[in-house]
């Protein structure tokens, strides 16, 4: 139920108790909406919110909430057995915190509990205050894999062999635990133990393995036949990584894998000292009489090369030809590429260089990494998105918020908790294997010059820079505060000006690249030199940096008296007031005017709101907002405010 404060505005406050489903704390790979929800507002004594940032200098933090709920029947006690809640007065609850007037009902706040301490000095009464926190500090517990396992992982391999045992194991480990892993033998079949090597692909957490010739790895069995009929399901696709530096002509066995109908090899062919892979196929007694591929790229260049083979047809041909480095290898001898009775793997042999009898000339030396018999035939966009994932370009010029987006897709971030908008920026291919969700996040804003922040509702929102500059809301004040009888009163108005924010020397810097720095030698002349430094941003562009440090210089070279809170009794006029408290949010251009003493022009600032908090009590209620100046007024073609000449400044 709501609870009637007074002027005919409703609180609601309600927690997430039930233990059906999951729903009861955060839904990872869900949704909000399946949160269901317990109505607790009969015993909530006041509410505190606080969201957003203090000015546009600060990062956005995560928002918190403090909530006083009557405990004078144990009902919130977690001991208390016969409470309707014993056994869900957890850490980890979600909670939200609405609020209506007239026909405009809104979330002031949404966030999940953090403690519930309890107030027992009282006789007959007391109290929990429950701190809440919104979803940053959420995403700031959520540690991210690599793109590429990420990737990986997503196709649900059949097998995979990260590579990464110590020096002297004696099993290469599968991580689908599909089959039990590779016994590290010598090249006559005698049990032997391996050794390690830095990983081949890019940001992967995981080692390599390393071969010097005289031992591999062989798996007997492998994958389980299937009974008399070979369904498509079992189409396959052979993938690893590897690079070698051997240079003397001769054949070198790679991986084998054996069907016991139709044998498969990959391997290294070097003449007059260059490597080039060669990929047969064919019966058992029969090697070279089906199929023999081979490669334009060389490959014993010391350098990472990636190598993706489809294995099976299921008597359908496959529509993919094996490649090296995404580039296609050649039929060179035998028919067309097409389907034959193709079984699944019953051997698989690594750095060995024959396979029941099927031979290379030697076993191969070098490191391979990442070993993958996929369930299914990657197609070639596959195919290219994992070999850019292997040389680290995958991803390079990605919207930042496609970016965010990949990022919450990763964390399994629910699907109605996302407001991610239009951004501008193109984003670098970055490392994310040990961050934070929120710090990558951060990254994207950056990068962006955007507002990242968790919003009423409990979603994360990205408002990109062109945004700010091109939507209504944003770009046109929306209200105007004041000490005139037409304008939104105000309780109390914060003014700041000092030097803190004097910038005449701007460096910008990106992340593996190079920077850029703007001097104003007229206001360093009047205010000394005053730096400000922004770095490791992870854009692509070099532009970028250059725009950004002049647009800083132009915002903050002089002093200028700001806005910095303005504190809103919407009691005072209960029509005009509660609207917009429960309405306006990060973003929103507002108008605030002070007429001091009623002497001269009035001050009149237009501004970016940047923070919001609430406090509410049975008779009264409290809003403070933080201000940032409006940013520069862009350029913007056919536009009568924004398109003119020696006023508007291109943007970025």
């Amino acid at each position: 139920m709501s609870k009637l404060l007074y002027d005919g505005v409703t609180v609601t406050v309600e927690i997430g108790f039930s233990t059906s489903g999951g729903a009861n704390k955060v839904p990872l790979g869900g949704t909000l909406s399946q949160i269901v929800w317990t109505d607790v507002t009969e015993w909530v004594r006041s509410v505190q919110t606080k969201r957003g940032r203090n000015s546009e200098l600060d990062e956005f933090s995560t928002g918190t909430a403090s909530i006083v709920l009557s405990n004078a029947d144990r009902r919130f006690d977690p001991e208390y057995s016969s409470s309707p809640y014993f056994g869900a007065v957890t850490p980890g609850r979600p909670v939200r915190i609405r609020a209506a007037y007239s026909s405009t009902s809104k979330n002031l706040f949404f966030g999940w509990i953090d403690e519930w301490p309890t107030d027992y000095n009282y006789s007959f009464d007391s109290v929990v205050t429950v701190q809440a926190s919104d979803a940053f500090k959420v995403l700031n517990q959520l540690t991210l894999d690599s793109f590429w396992n990420y990737t990986v992982k997503k196709d649900n391999p059949k097998t995979w062999l990260r590579l990464g045992e110590a020096t002297g194991s004696s099993v290469a480990i599968d991580a689908t635990s599909n089959v039990t892993g590779m016994n590290w033998v010598t090249t006559s079949g005698v049990a032997a133990t391996g050794k390690s090597a830095a990983g081949l692909v890019f940001d992967s957490t995981n080692g390599a393995a390393s071969f010097d010739g005289s031992s591999g790895l062989e798996l007997r069995p492998g994958l389980p036949k299937p009974a008399a009929t070979i369904p498509d399901s079992y189409k396959r696709t052979l993938e690893f990584t590897f690079t070698t530096n051997t240079t003397t002509d001769g054949s070198y066995g790679m991986a084998c894998v054996d069907s016991g109908e139709i044998v498969m090899g990959v391997g290294m062919v070097v003449s007059s000292g260059v490597g080039t892979l060669k990929v047969w196929r064919g019966s058992i007694g029969g090697i070279g009489s089906v199929n023999i591929f081979t490669s334009t790229v060389r490959v014993n260049d010391d350098n990472v090369h990636h190598v993706v083979v489809p294995l099976y047809g299921a008597f359908v041909a496959p529509t993919v030809a094996p490649k090296v480095d995404n580039v296609d290898m050649t039929l060179t001898t035998g028919r067309t590429w097409t389907a034959g009775y193709d079984t699944p793997v019953d051997t698989i042999g690594l750095a060995m260089n024959k396979l029941d009898g099927d031979n290379f000339a030697s076993p191969f030396t070098g490191v391979i990494d990442e070993f993958i018999v996929h369930s299914k035939t990657l197609t070639a966009a596959d195919i290219t998105a994992h070999y850019q994932l292997v040389i680290g370009s995958y991803l390079a010029g990605q919207a930042a918020s496609a970016r965010a987006t990949l990022l919450l897709d990763m964390a399994s971030w629910m699907s109605d908790a996302r407001a991610i908008g239009t951004t501008s920026s193109t984003v670098q291919a970055i490392e994310t294997a040990g961050k934070t969700v929120l710090d990558a996040l951060k990254e994207c804003e950056a990068a962006e010059q955007g507002r990242l922040f968790i919003d009423p509702d409990g979603k994360v929102k990205f408002i990109g820079r062109h945004e700010i500059a091109t939507t209504t809301v944003y770009n046109t004040s929306q209200r105007t505060y004041g000490d005139a009888g037409s304008e939104l009163p105000y309780s109390d108005i914060q003014f700041m000006f000092n030097d803190r924010l004097i910038a005449n020397r701007v460096t910008v810097s990106k992340n593996n690249g190079g920077e850029f720095t703007v001097d104003d030698v007229a206001s360093q002349g009047e205010y000394f030199i005053r730096e400000k430094t922004i770095s490791n941003l992870i854009v692509q562009s070099e532009l970028f940096l250059r725009d950004l440090a002049l647009a800083q210089v132009d915002t903050y070279r002089t002093p200028e008296l700001r806005v910095e809170s303005l504190q809103v009794k919407p009691r005072t006029i209960p029509g005009s007031l509660f609207v917009p408290v429960l309405s306006d949010d990060v973003g929103v251009r507002v108008t605030v005017k002070r007429r001091p003493q009623n002497v001269g022009s009035p001050i009149s600032k237009t501004l970016i709101l940047e923070g919001v908090e609430h406090s509410i009590e049975n008779d009264d209620w409290v809003t403070r907002y933080s201000f940032s100046p409006t940013p520069v007024d862009y350029f913007i073609l056919d536009s009568a405010s924004f398109g003119v000449l020696d006023v508007n400044v291109l943007g970025y």
